[in-house]
């Protein structure tokens, strides 16, 4: 996803609603954290979180308008398949995405 003119941005959707305070809760972006370039697959990356401050308008995977609202820094990592709908072609693995937690 591309957030302004800062490329490299991941959208996730979370498998239930988040409270993350005021701001957009069915969808939000998070970007690798400084001197960082891959999410490790064994172990957790700290990654910077964003919502959005209304129903995100994304074009081409670019953001439009003002809808950035910068959170903390979070710690993430990549899921095993399980928890990505527990069955082959289920959840998000089958469209190609990752599970985060």
């Amino acid at each position: 996803m591309v957030l302004g003119d800062e490329r490299d941005w991941y959208l996730f959707r979370p498998e239930r609603q988040l409270d993350l305070g005021e701001g957009y809760e069915d969808l939000f972006l998070m970007k690798l954290d400084a001197d960082v370039d891959t999410i490790p697959s064994t172990s957790y990356v700290r990654m910077v979180l964003c919502r959005f401050q209304g129903r995100p308008r994304i074009i081409n995977g670019e953001v439009k308008g003002e809808a950035a609202i910068f959170g903390p820094r979070v710690f993430a990592q990549l899921t095993p398949p399980i928890h990505q709908g527990g069955q082959e072609g289920a959840g998000l693995s089958a469209l190609g995405g990752h599970g985060l937690s």
